[in-house]
């Protein structure tokens, strides 16, 4: 028999309140969800990202795991990799049966190199016996000339000037039972044979770099070093980029880092980054509303503008080019502007203060709603709010949460309430919206707005059911645990 006074002491127990006094919660009813609704922001907290991983495990071991390669997933999901690489190390020594299982998925979602938060835990030759493997393998296929891995990019180099790189190449050059000068040729020779744009720049042989094969992070990282050395030619190949002659790598690359690159100028590598980010068919009504409050303050605010951007240019609904910031006060931004450089400038005479009033954005969307006698298919069908989460606090409604207050708004006014997305993008809060099971919402974080391709698929879903569209996909459903 259910003992409701108990179910309503939990209830009670679960109260959390942000940091401007919003009612939340603490949890979702899931560990799960839970963990994949902060493993997209918690670059700099591994202790956090540790505790929320090993709660989720207890859950559910390969639904954790597969969240876990989700966040590193720097294509396909968060790419997080200092907090992944410390739970890579904790799993070395708490599980390393499980360790073992996961050894062959860590370069398949991340990079090569991560393998070695394996070292100094119980599973370290394992992990050297892999690269040892595939090293032998490359070597072969380099002598007759067919493709081979990255692995030799980012094994450790003995000349190098960290003491930690030194002896871990050390290391790695031992368990390959090789000697210093066999393991620096093989290195050499590897990397030259698969065109590591670092080298040829170090060596000063810009006309050899193929522009079109730069990888994104590298491109972003290096055009400047690009302009100064082999101006003419990287100019020439950005025009070619412009009128679709050639092509830029862009897949890596999040909105915020090309956004970064046009605060004070404009710039026009970021300008063929950003037309070559990935498109994921926004086709729906719905709208990106962005927090500019004060305690978005930093990289937060970067990210969010930088998403409500890229959602309204790419929204091909009614609502295209078309975003609402907010803080004390709701203001409804329209992308204008030919280059990105332009669209950012507009956006700095937005209202931007120190309160982060949520419930001021539906007040204006029904109070207008009302006054124009709209009725629901002219509103809003489904609503992403980019934000730290941190909300004020509901003043006629101080007992519920915010999203059970909005969803009383609409009722009182007579109209459905719109799915809501909270999309969370900073690390700093320790709350979740909404209950793991509530339909008609999502929990996501992050910065890589591949997670629109999940949520705009099929019908439309619930936390913990789009946590397992997520886990469950053609992408990580290979992650197996026995």
């Amino acid at each position: 028999m259910e003992n409701k006074f108990l179910n309503s002491l939990k209830n009670e127990g679960n109260i959390y309140y942000t940091e401007n006094g919003a009612k939340s919660l603490k949890e979702s009813g899931s560990s799960l969800v839970d963990f994949f609704f902060r493993c997209g922001v918690l670059m700099n907290s591994p202790n956090r990202f540790e505790k929320l991983f090993l709660n989720a495990f207890v859950e559910d071991k390969e639904k954790a795991i597969r969240i876990l390669f989700y966040s590193r997933d720097i294509r396909g999901g968060q790419g997080v990799r200092r907090t992944f690489r410390y739970v890579l190390k904790k799993i070395g020594n708490l599980y390393p049966d499980i360790a073992k299982q996961i050894i062959k998925y860590v370069p398949e979602y991340g990079r090569w190199d991560d393998l070695y938060a394996f070292v100094g835990t119980k599973v370290e030759r394992d992990a050297f016996e892999f690269m040892y493997s595939q090293i032998i393998e490359d070597i072969e296929n380099y002598k007759i000339k067919r493709p081979i891995s990255l692995l030799a990019k980012w094994l450790k180099s003995e000349n190098t000037s960290s003491k930690k790189s030194v002896e871990l190449a050390k290391k790695t050059r031992r368990y390959f039972k090789m000697d210093s000068k066999t393991y620096r040729k093989m290195l050499s020779e590897l990397r030259k044979y698969i065109k590591i744009v670092e080298r040829d720049m170090s060596e000063n042989k810009w006309e050899e770099i193929e522009y079109e094969k730069v990888p994104s992070r590298a491109m972003k990282k290096y055009y400047n070093s690009y302009k100064r050395h082999d101006g003419e030619r990287f100019e020439k190949y950005i025009e070619e980029v412009k009128q679709n002659k050639k092509k830029i790598n862009a897949a890596t690359l999040y909105p915020h880092d090309i956004v970064s690159m046009v605060i004070d100028e404009e710039n026009d590598t970021a300008e063929a980054l950003w037309k070559n980010l990935p498109d994921y068919n926004i086709e729906e009504d719905a709208i990106a509303v962005v927090d500019v409050s004060g305690s978005m303050y930093g990289q937060p605010i970067t990210v969010a503008i930088s998403l409500g951007i890229y959602f309204a240019e790419r929204n091909k609904g009614k609502f295209k080019n078309k975003f609402i910031t907010f803080s004390a006060n709701p203001e409804l931004q329209e992308i204008k502007g030919e280059t990105l450089y332009e669209k950012v400038q507009t956006l700095s005479t937005a209202y931007w203060d120190m309160n982060t009033d949520l419930i001021k954005v539906f007040k204006l969307i029904l109070n207008t709603a009302v006054k124009y006698g709209y009725n629901d298919k002219e509103l809003p069908k489904k609503i992403y709010i980019i934000s730290d989460m941190q909300f004020d606090i509901a003043v006629e409604d101080n007992y519920n949460t915010n999203y059970e207050t909005i969803r009383k708004m609409y009722e009182e006014k007579g109209y459905s309430i719109p799915k809501i997305v909270f999309w969370n993008v900073s690390e700093y809060g320790n709350d979740v919206s909404v209950k793991c099971d509530q339909n008609g919402t999502a929990l996501i974080s992050g910065y890589n707005p591949v997670i629109l391709e999940y949520i705009i698929q099929g019908k439309d879903v619930n936390p913990y059911e789009l946590m397992e569209r997520v886990v469950d996909s053609e992408r990580y459903k290979n992650i197996v645990i026995n």
